[in-house]
């Protein structure tokens, strides 16, 4: 990753600032792009205050004396200081279409101003990773990112990802299918269970790592955990050091779920399930021993991030790719 102090685009700014609708950086003659989440703007923006400027989707203005909540204001200045820019990579199925992953790039946006970063995203497909081309498509980032999805395209890709990131000691984030392709290539790679594979792209495998949820099996395909579920995480984790707490509600979309048949193996080997659903027993977050930061989640904390309340696992994640970073 290349660490740039971030003298532009944003510039000085005078005491007219900018609030990009949309949370993207615009820049006008006279005034640098700021930051901020179209809710916080619509919220606290009078109709004449939009009308005022209006740029491209850009409402503009704030004088020194505005009344601008203390929230907005804080983002302003944070967002105008100096700071590093944070590459990361992130492998998807998507990456001709960003808005894929809006709720996920608009985390990263928030987690980026927590750590007065800016997150650089890289996107590349799935499908042109592999053990040959993983170093050069990796080349210079901080942090490897497998993104939440469904279906086998580009499994191999992301599974070949999540190795890189394992024995090159490179800050990973897995979502949900990205949770999956980190427990399958664990069980190849270390566990020696070469054809282990998620139940749901292999029916047939001998060692079905993910499988469906037992009370799924009827009814198979059907999503059944939908909306909150509490999780609670073992409290020496770096899961609970970035909550801050051992007990959180997360919100989940899956009907497929770690194999706790192979929890035993998976913790003697090094994979820690550090956060478990109280009623079920479901395995909710792995986390991987003498490594970094290796995070892995079966649910989607991104959908809970606001530009007020980052979700904690991206901005311990942006934290652990800027430290990345500074010390290669």
């Amino acid at each position: 990753m290349m660490v740039e102090p971030m003298y532009s685009p944003w510039g000085t700014v005078d005491h007219c600032k900018m609030l990009c609708y949309g949370a993207f950086e615009v820049q006008t003659a006279r005034h640098g792009g700021v930051m901020i989440l179209r809710e916080l703007a619509d919220e606290y923006l009078s109709k004449e205050a939009q009308a005022v400027g209006f740029v491209e989707g850009c409402y503009l203005c704030f004088e020194e004396d505005c009344d601008a909540p203390v929230v907005i204001r804080e983002l302003l200045d944070k967002n105008l200081m100096k700071a590093p820019v944070n590459e990361y990579y992130k492998e998807g199925e998507y990456t001709e279409l960003p808005d894929a992953y809006k709720s996920i790039n608009e985390s990263f946006i928030h987690a980026g101003a927590m750590n007065d970063s800016k997150v650089k995203v890289r996107y590349v497909k799935a499908e042109k990773v592999n053990d040959q081309s993983a170093a050069e498509l990796f080349e210079g980032v901080s942090g490897i990112f497998v993104a939440p999805g469904s279906g086998s395209r580009g499994v191999d890709g992301k599974i070949a990802a999540v190795k890189y990131a394992r024995e090159n000691n490179i800050p990973f984030f897995g979502i949900n299918l990205g949770m999956h392709c980190a427990v399958v290539e664990f069980a190849r790679n270390v566990l020696g269970l070469e054809d282990a594979a998620s139940a749901e792209l292999d029916a047939t495998t001998k060692h079905p790592v993910v499988s469906l949820m037992e009370e799924n099996k009827i009814e198979k395909g059907s999503v059944r955990r939908i909306g909150g579920y509490v999780c609670t995480l073992t409290p020496e984790s770096k899961s609970a050091a970035a909550y801050g707490i051992t007990s959180v509600m997360e919100r989940h979309s899956n009907s497929y779920e770690f194999n706790s048949d192979y929890r035993e193996q998976f913790e003697a080997a090094g994979m820690k399930c550090v956060g478990i659903n109280p009623e079920t027993q479901l395995v909710e977050v792995l986390e991987l021993e003498n490594h970094p930061w290796f995070i892995a989640t079966q649910y989607h904390p991104e959908y809970k991030s606001t530009v007020e309340h980052p979700a904690p696992l991206f901005v311990d994640f942006v934290a652990a790719a800027l430290k990345y970073s500074e010390n290669k």
